[in-house]
């Protein structure tokens, strides 16, 4: 049982720091373009709406913010649902300080 709390905590960890790789990318036109043209906002928005880890979805909704700057990431991150995937973890009390 302890191995698989480590195996979780360890995983948890590991998404943690992919996911703020993937905000430090982010902040750039290029890579906002390529991390958009590749799913990138799908898989954010799925850390978004099912995940658990605070800050995990913290990170997630920075990086979202910053490949909105791109037009067209913005029009493909309304038509994925982040307006309501977000809206929904707010009223549910998750990400309410970002």
């Amino acid at each position: 049982m302890l191995y698989l709390l480590l195996l979780r905590h360890w995983i948890q960890e590991m998404q943690r720091q992919r996911l703020l790789l993937q905000e430090s990318f982010s902040t750039y036109n290029l890579n906002r373009v390529i991390i958009g043209d590749f799913g990138g906002l799908k898989a954010l928005l799925r850390i978004i709406e099912v995940g658990d880890d605070l800050t995990a979805m913290m990170y997630a909704v920075r990086a979202i913010f910053n490949l909105c700057m791109i037009n067209k990431n913005r029009l493909t991150a309304i038509e994925g649902g982040a307006v309501n995937v977000i809206l929904k973890k707010v009223s549910d009390g998750a990400c309410a300080y970002e």
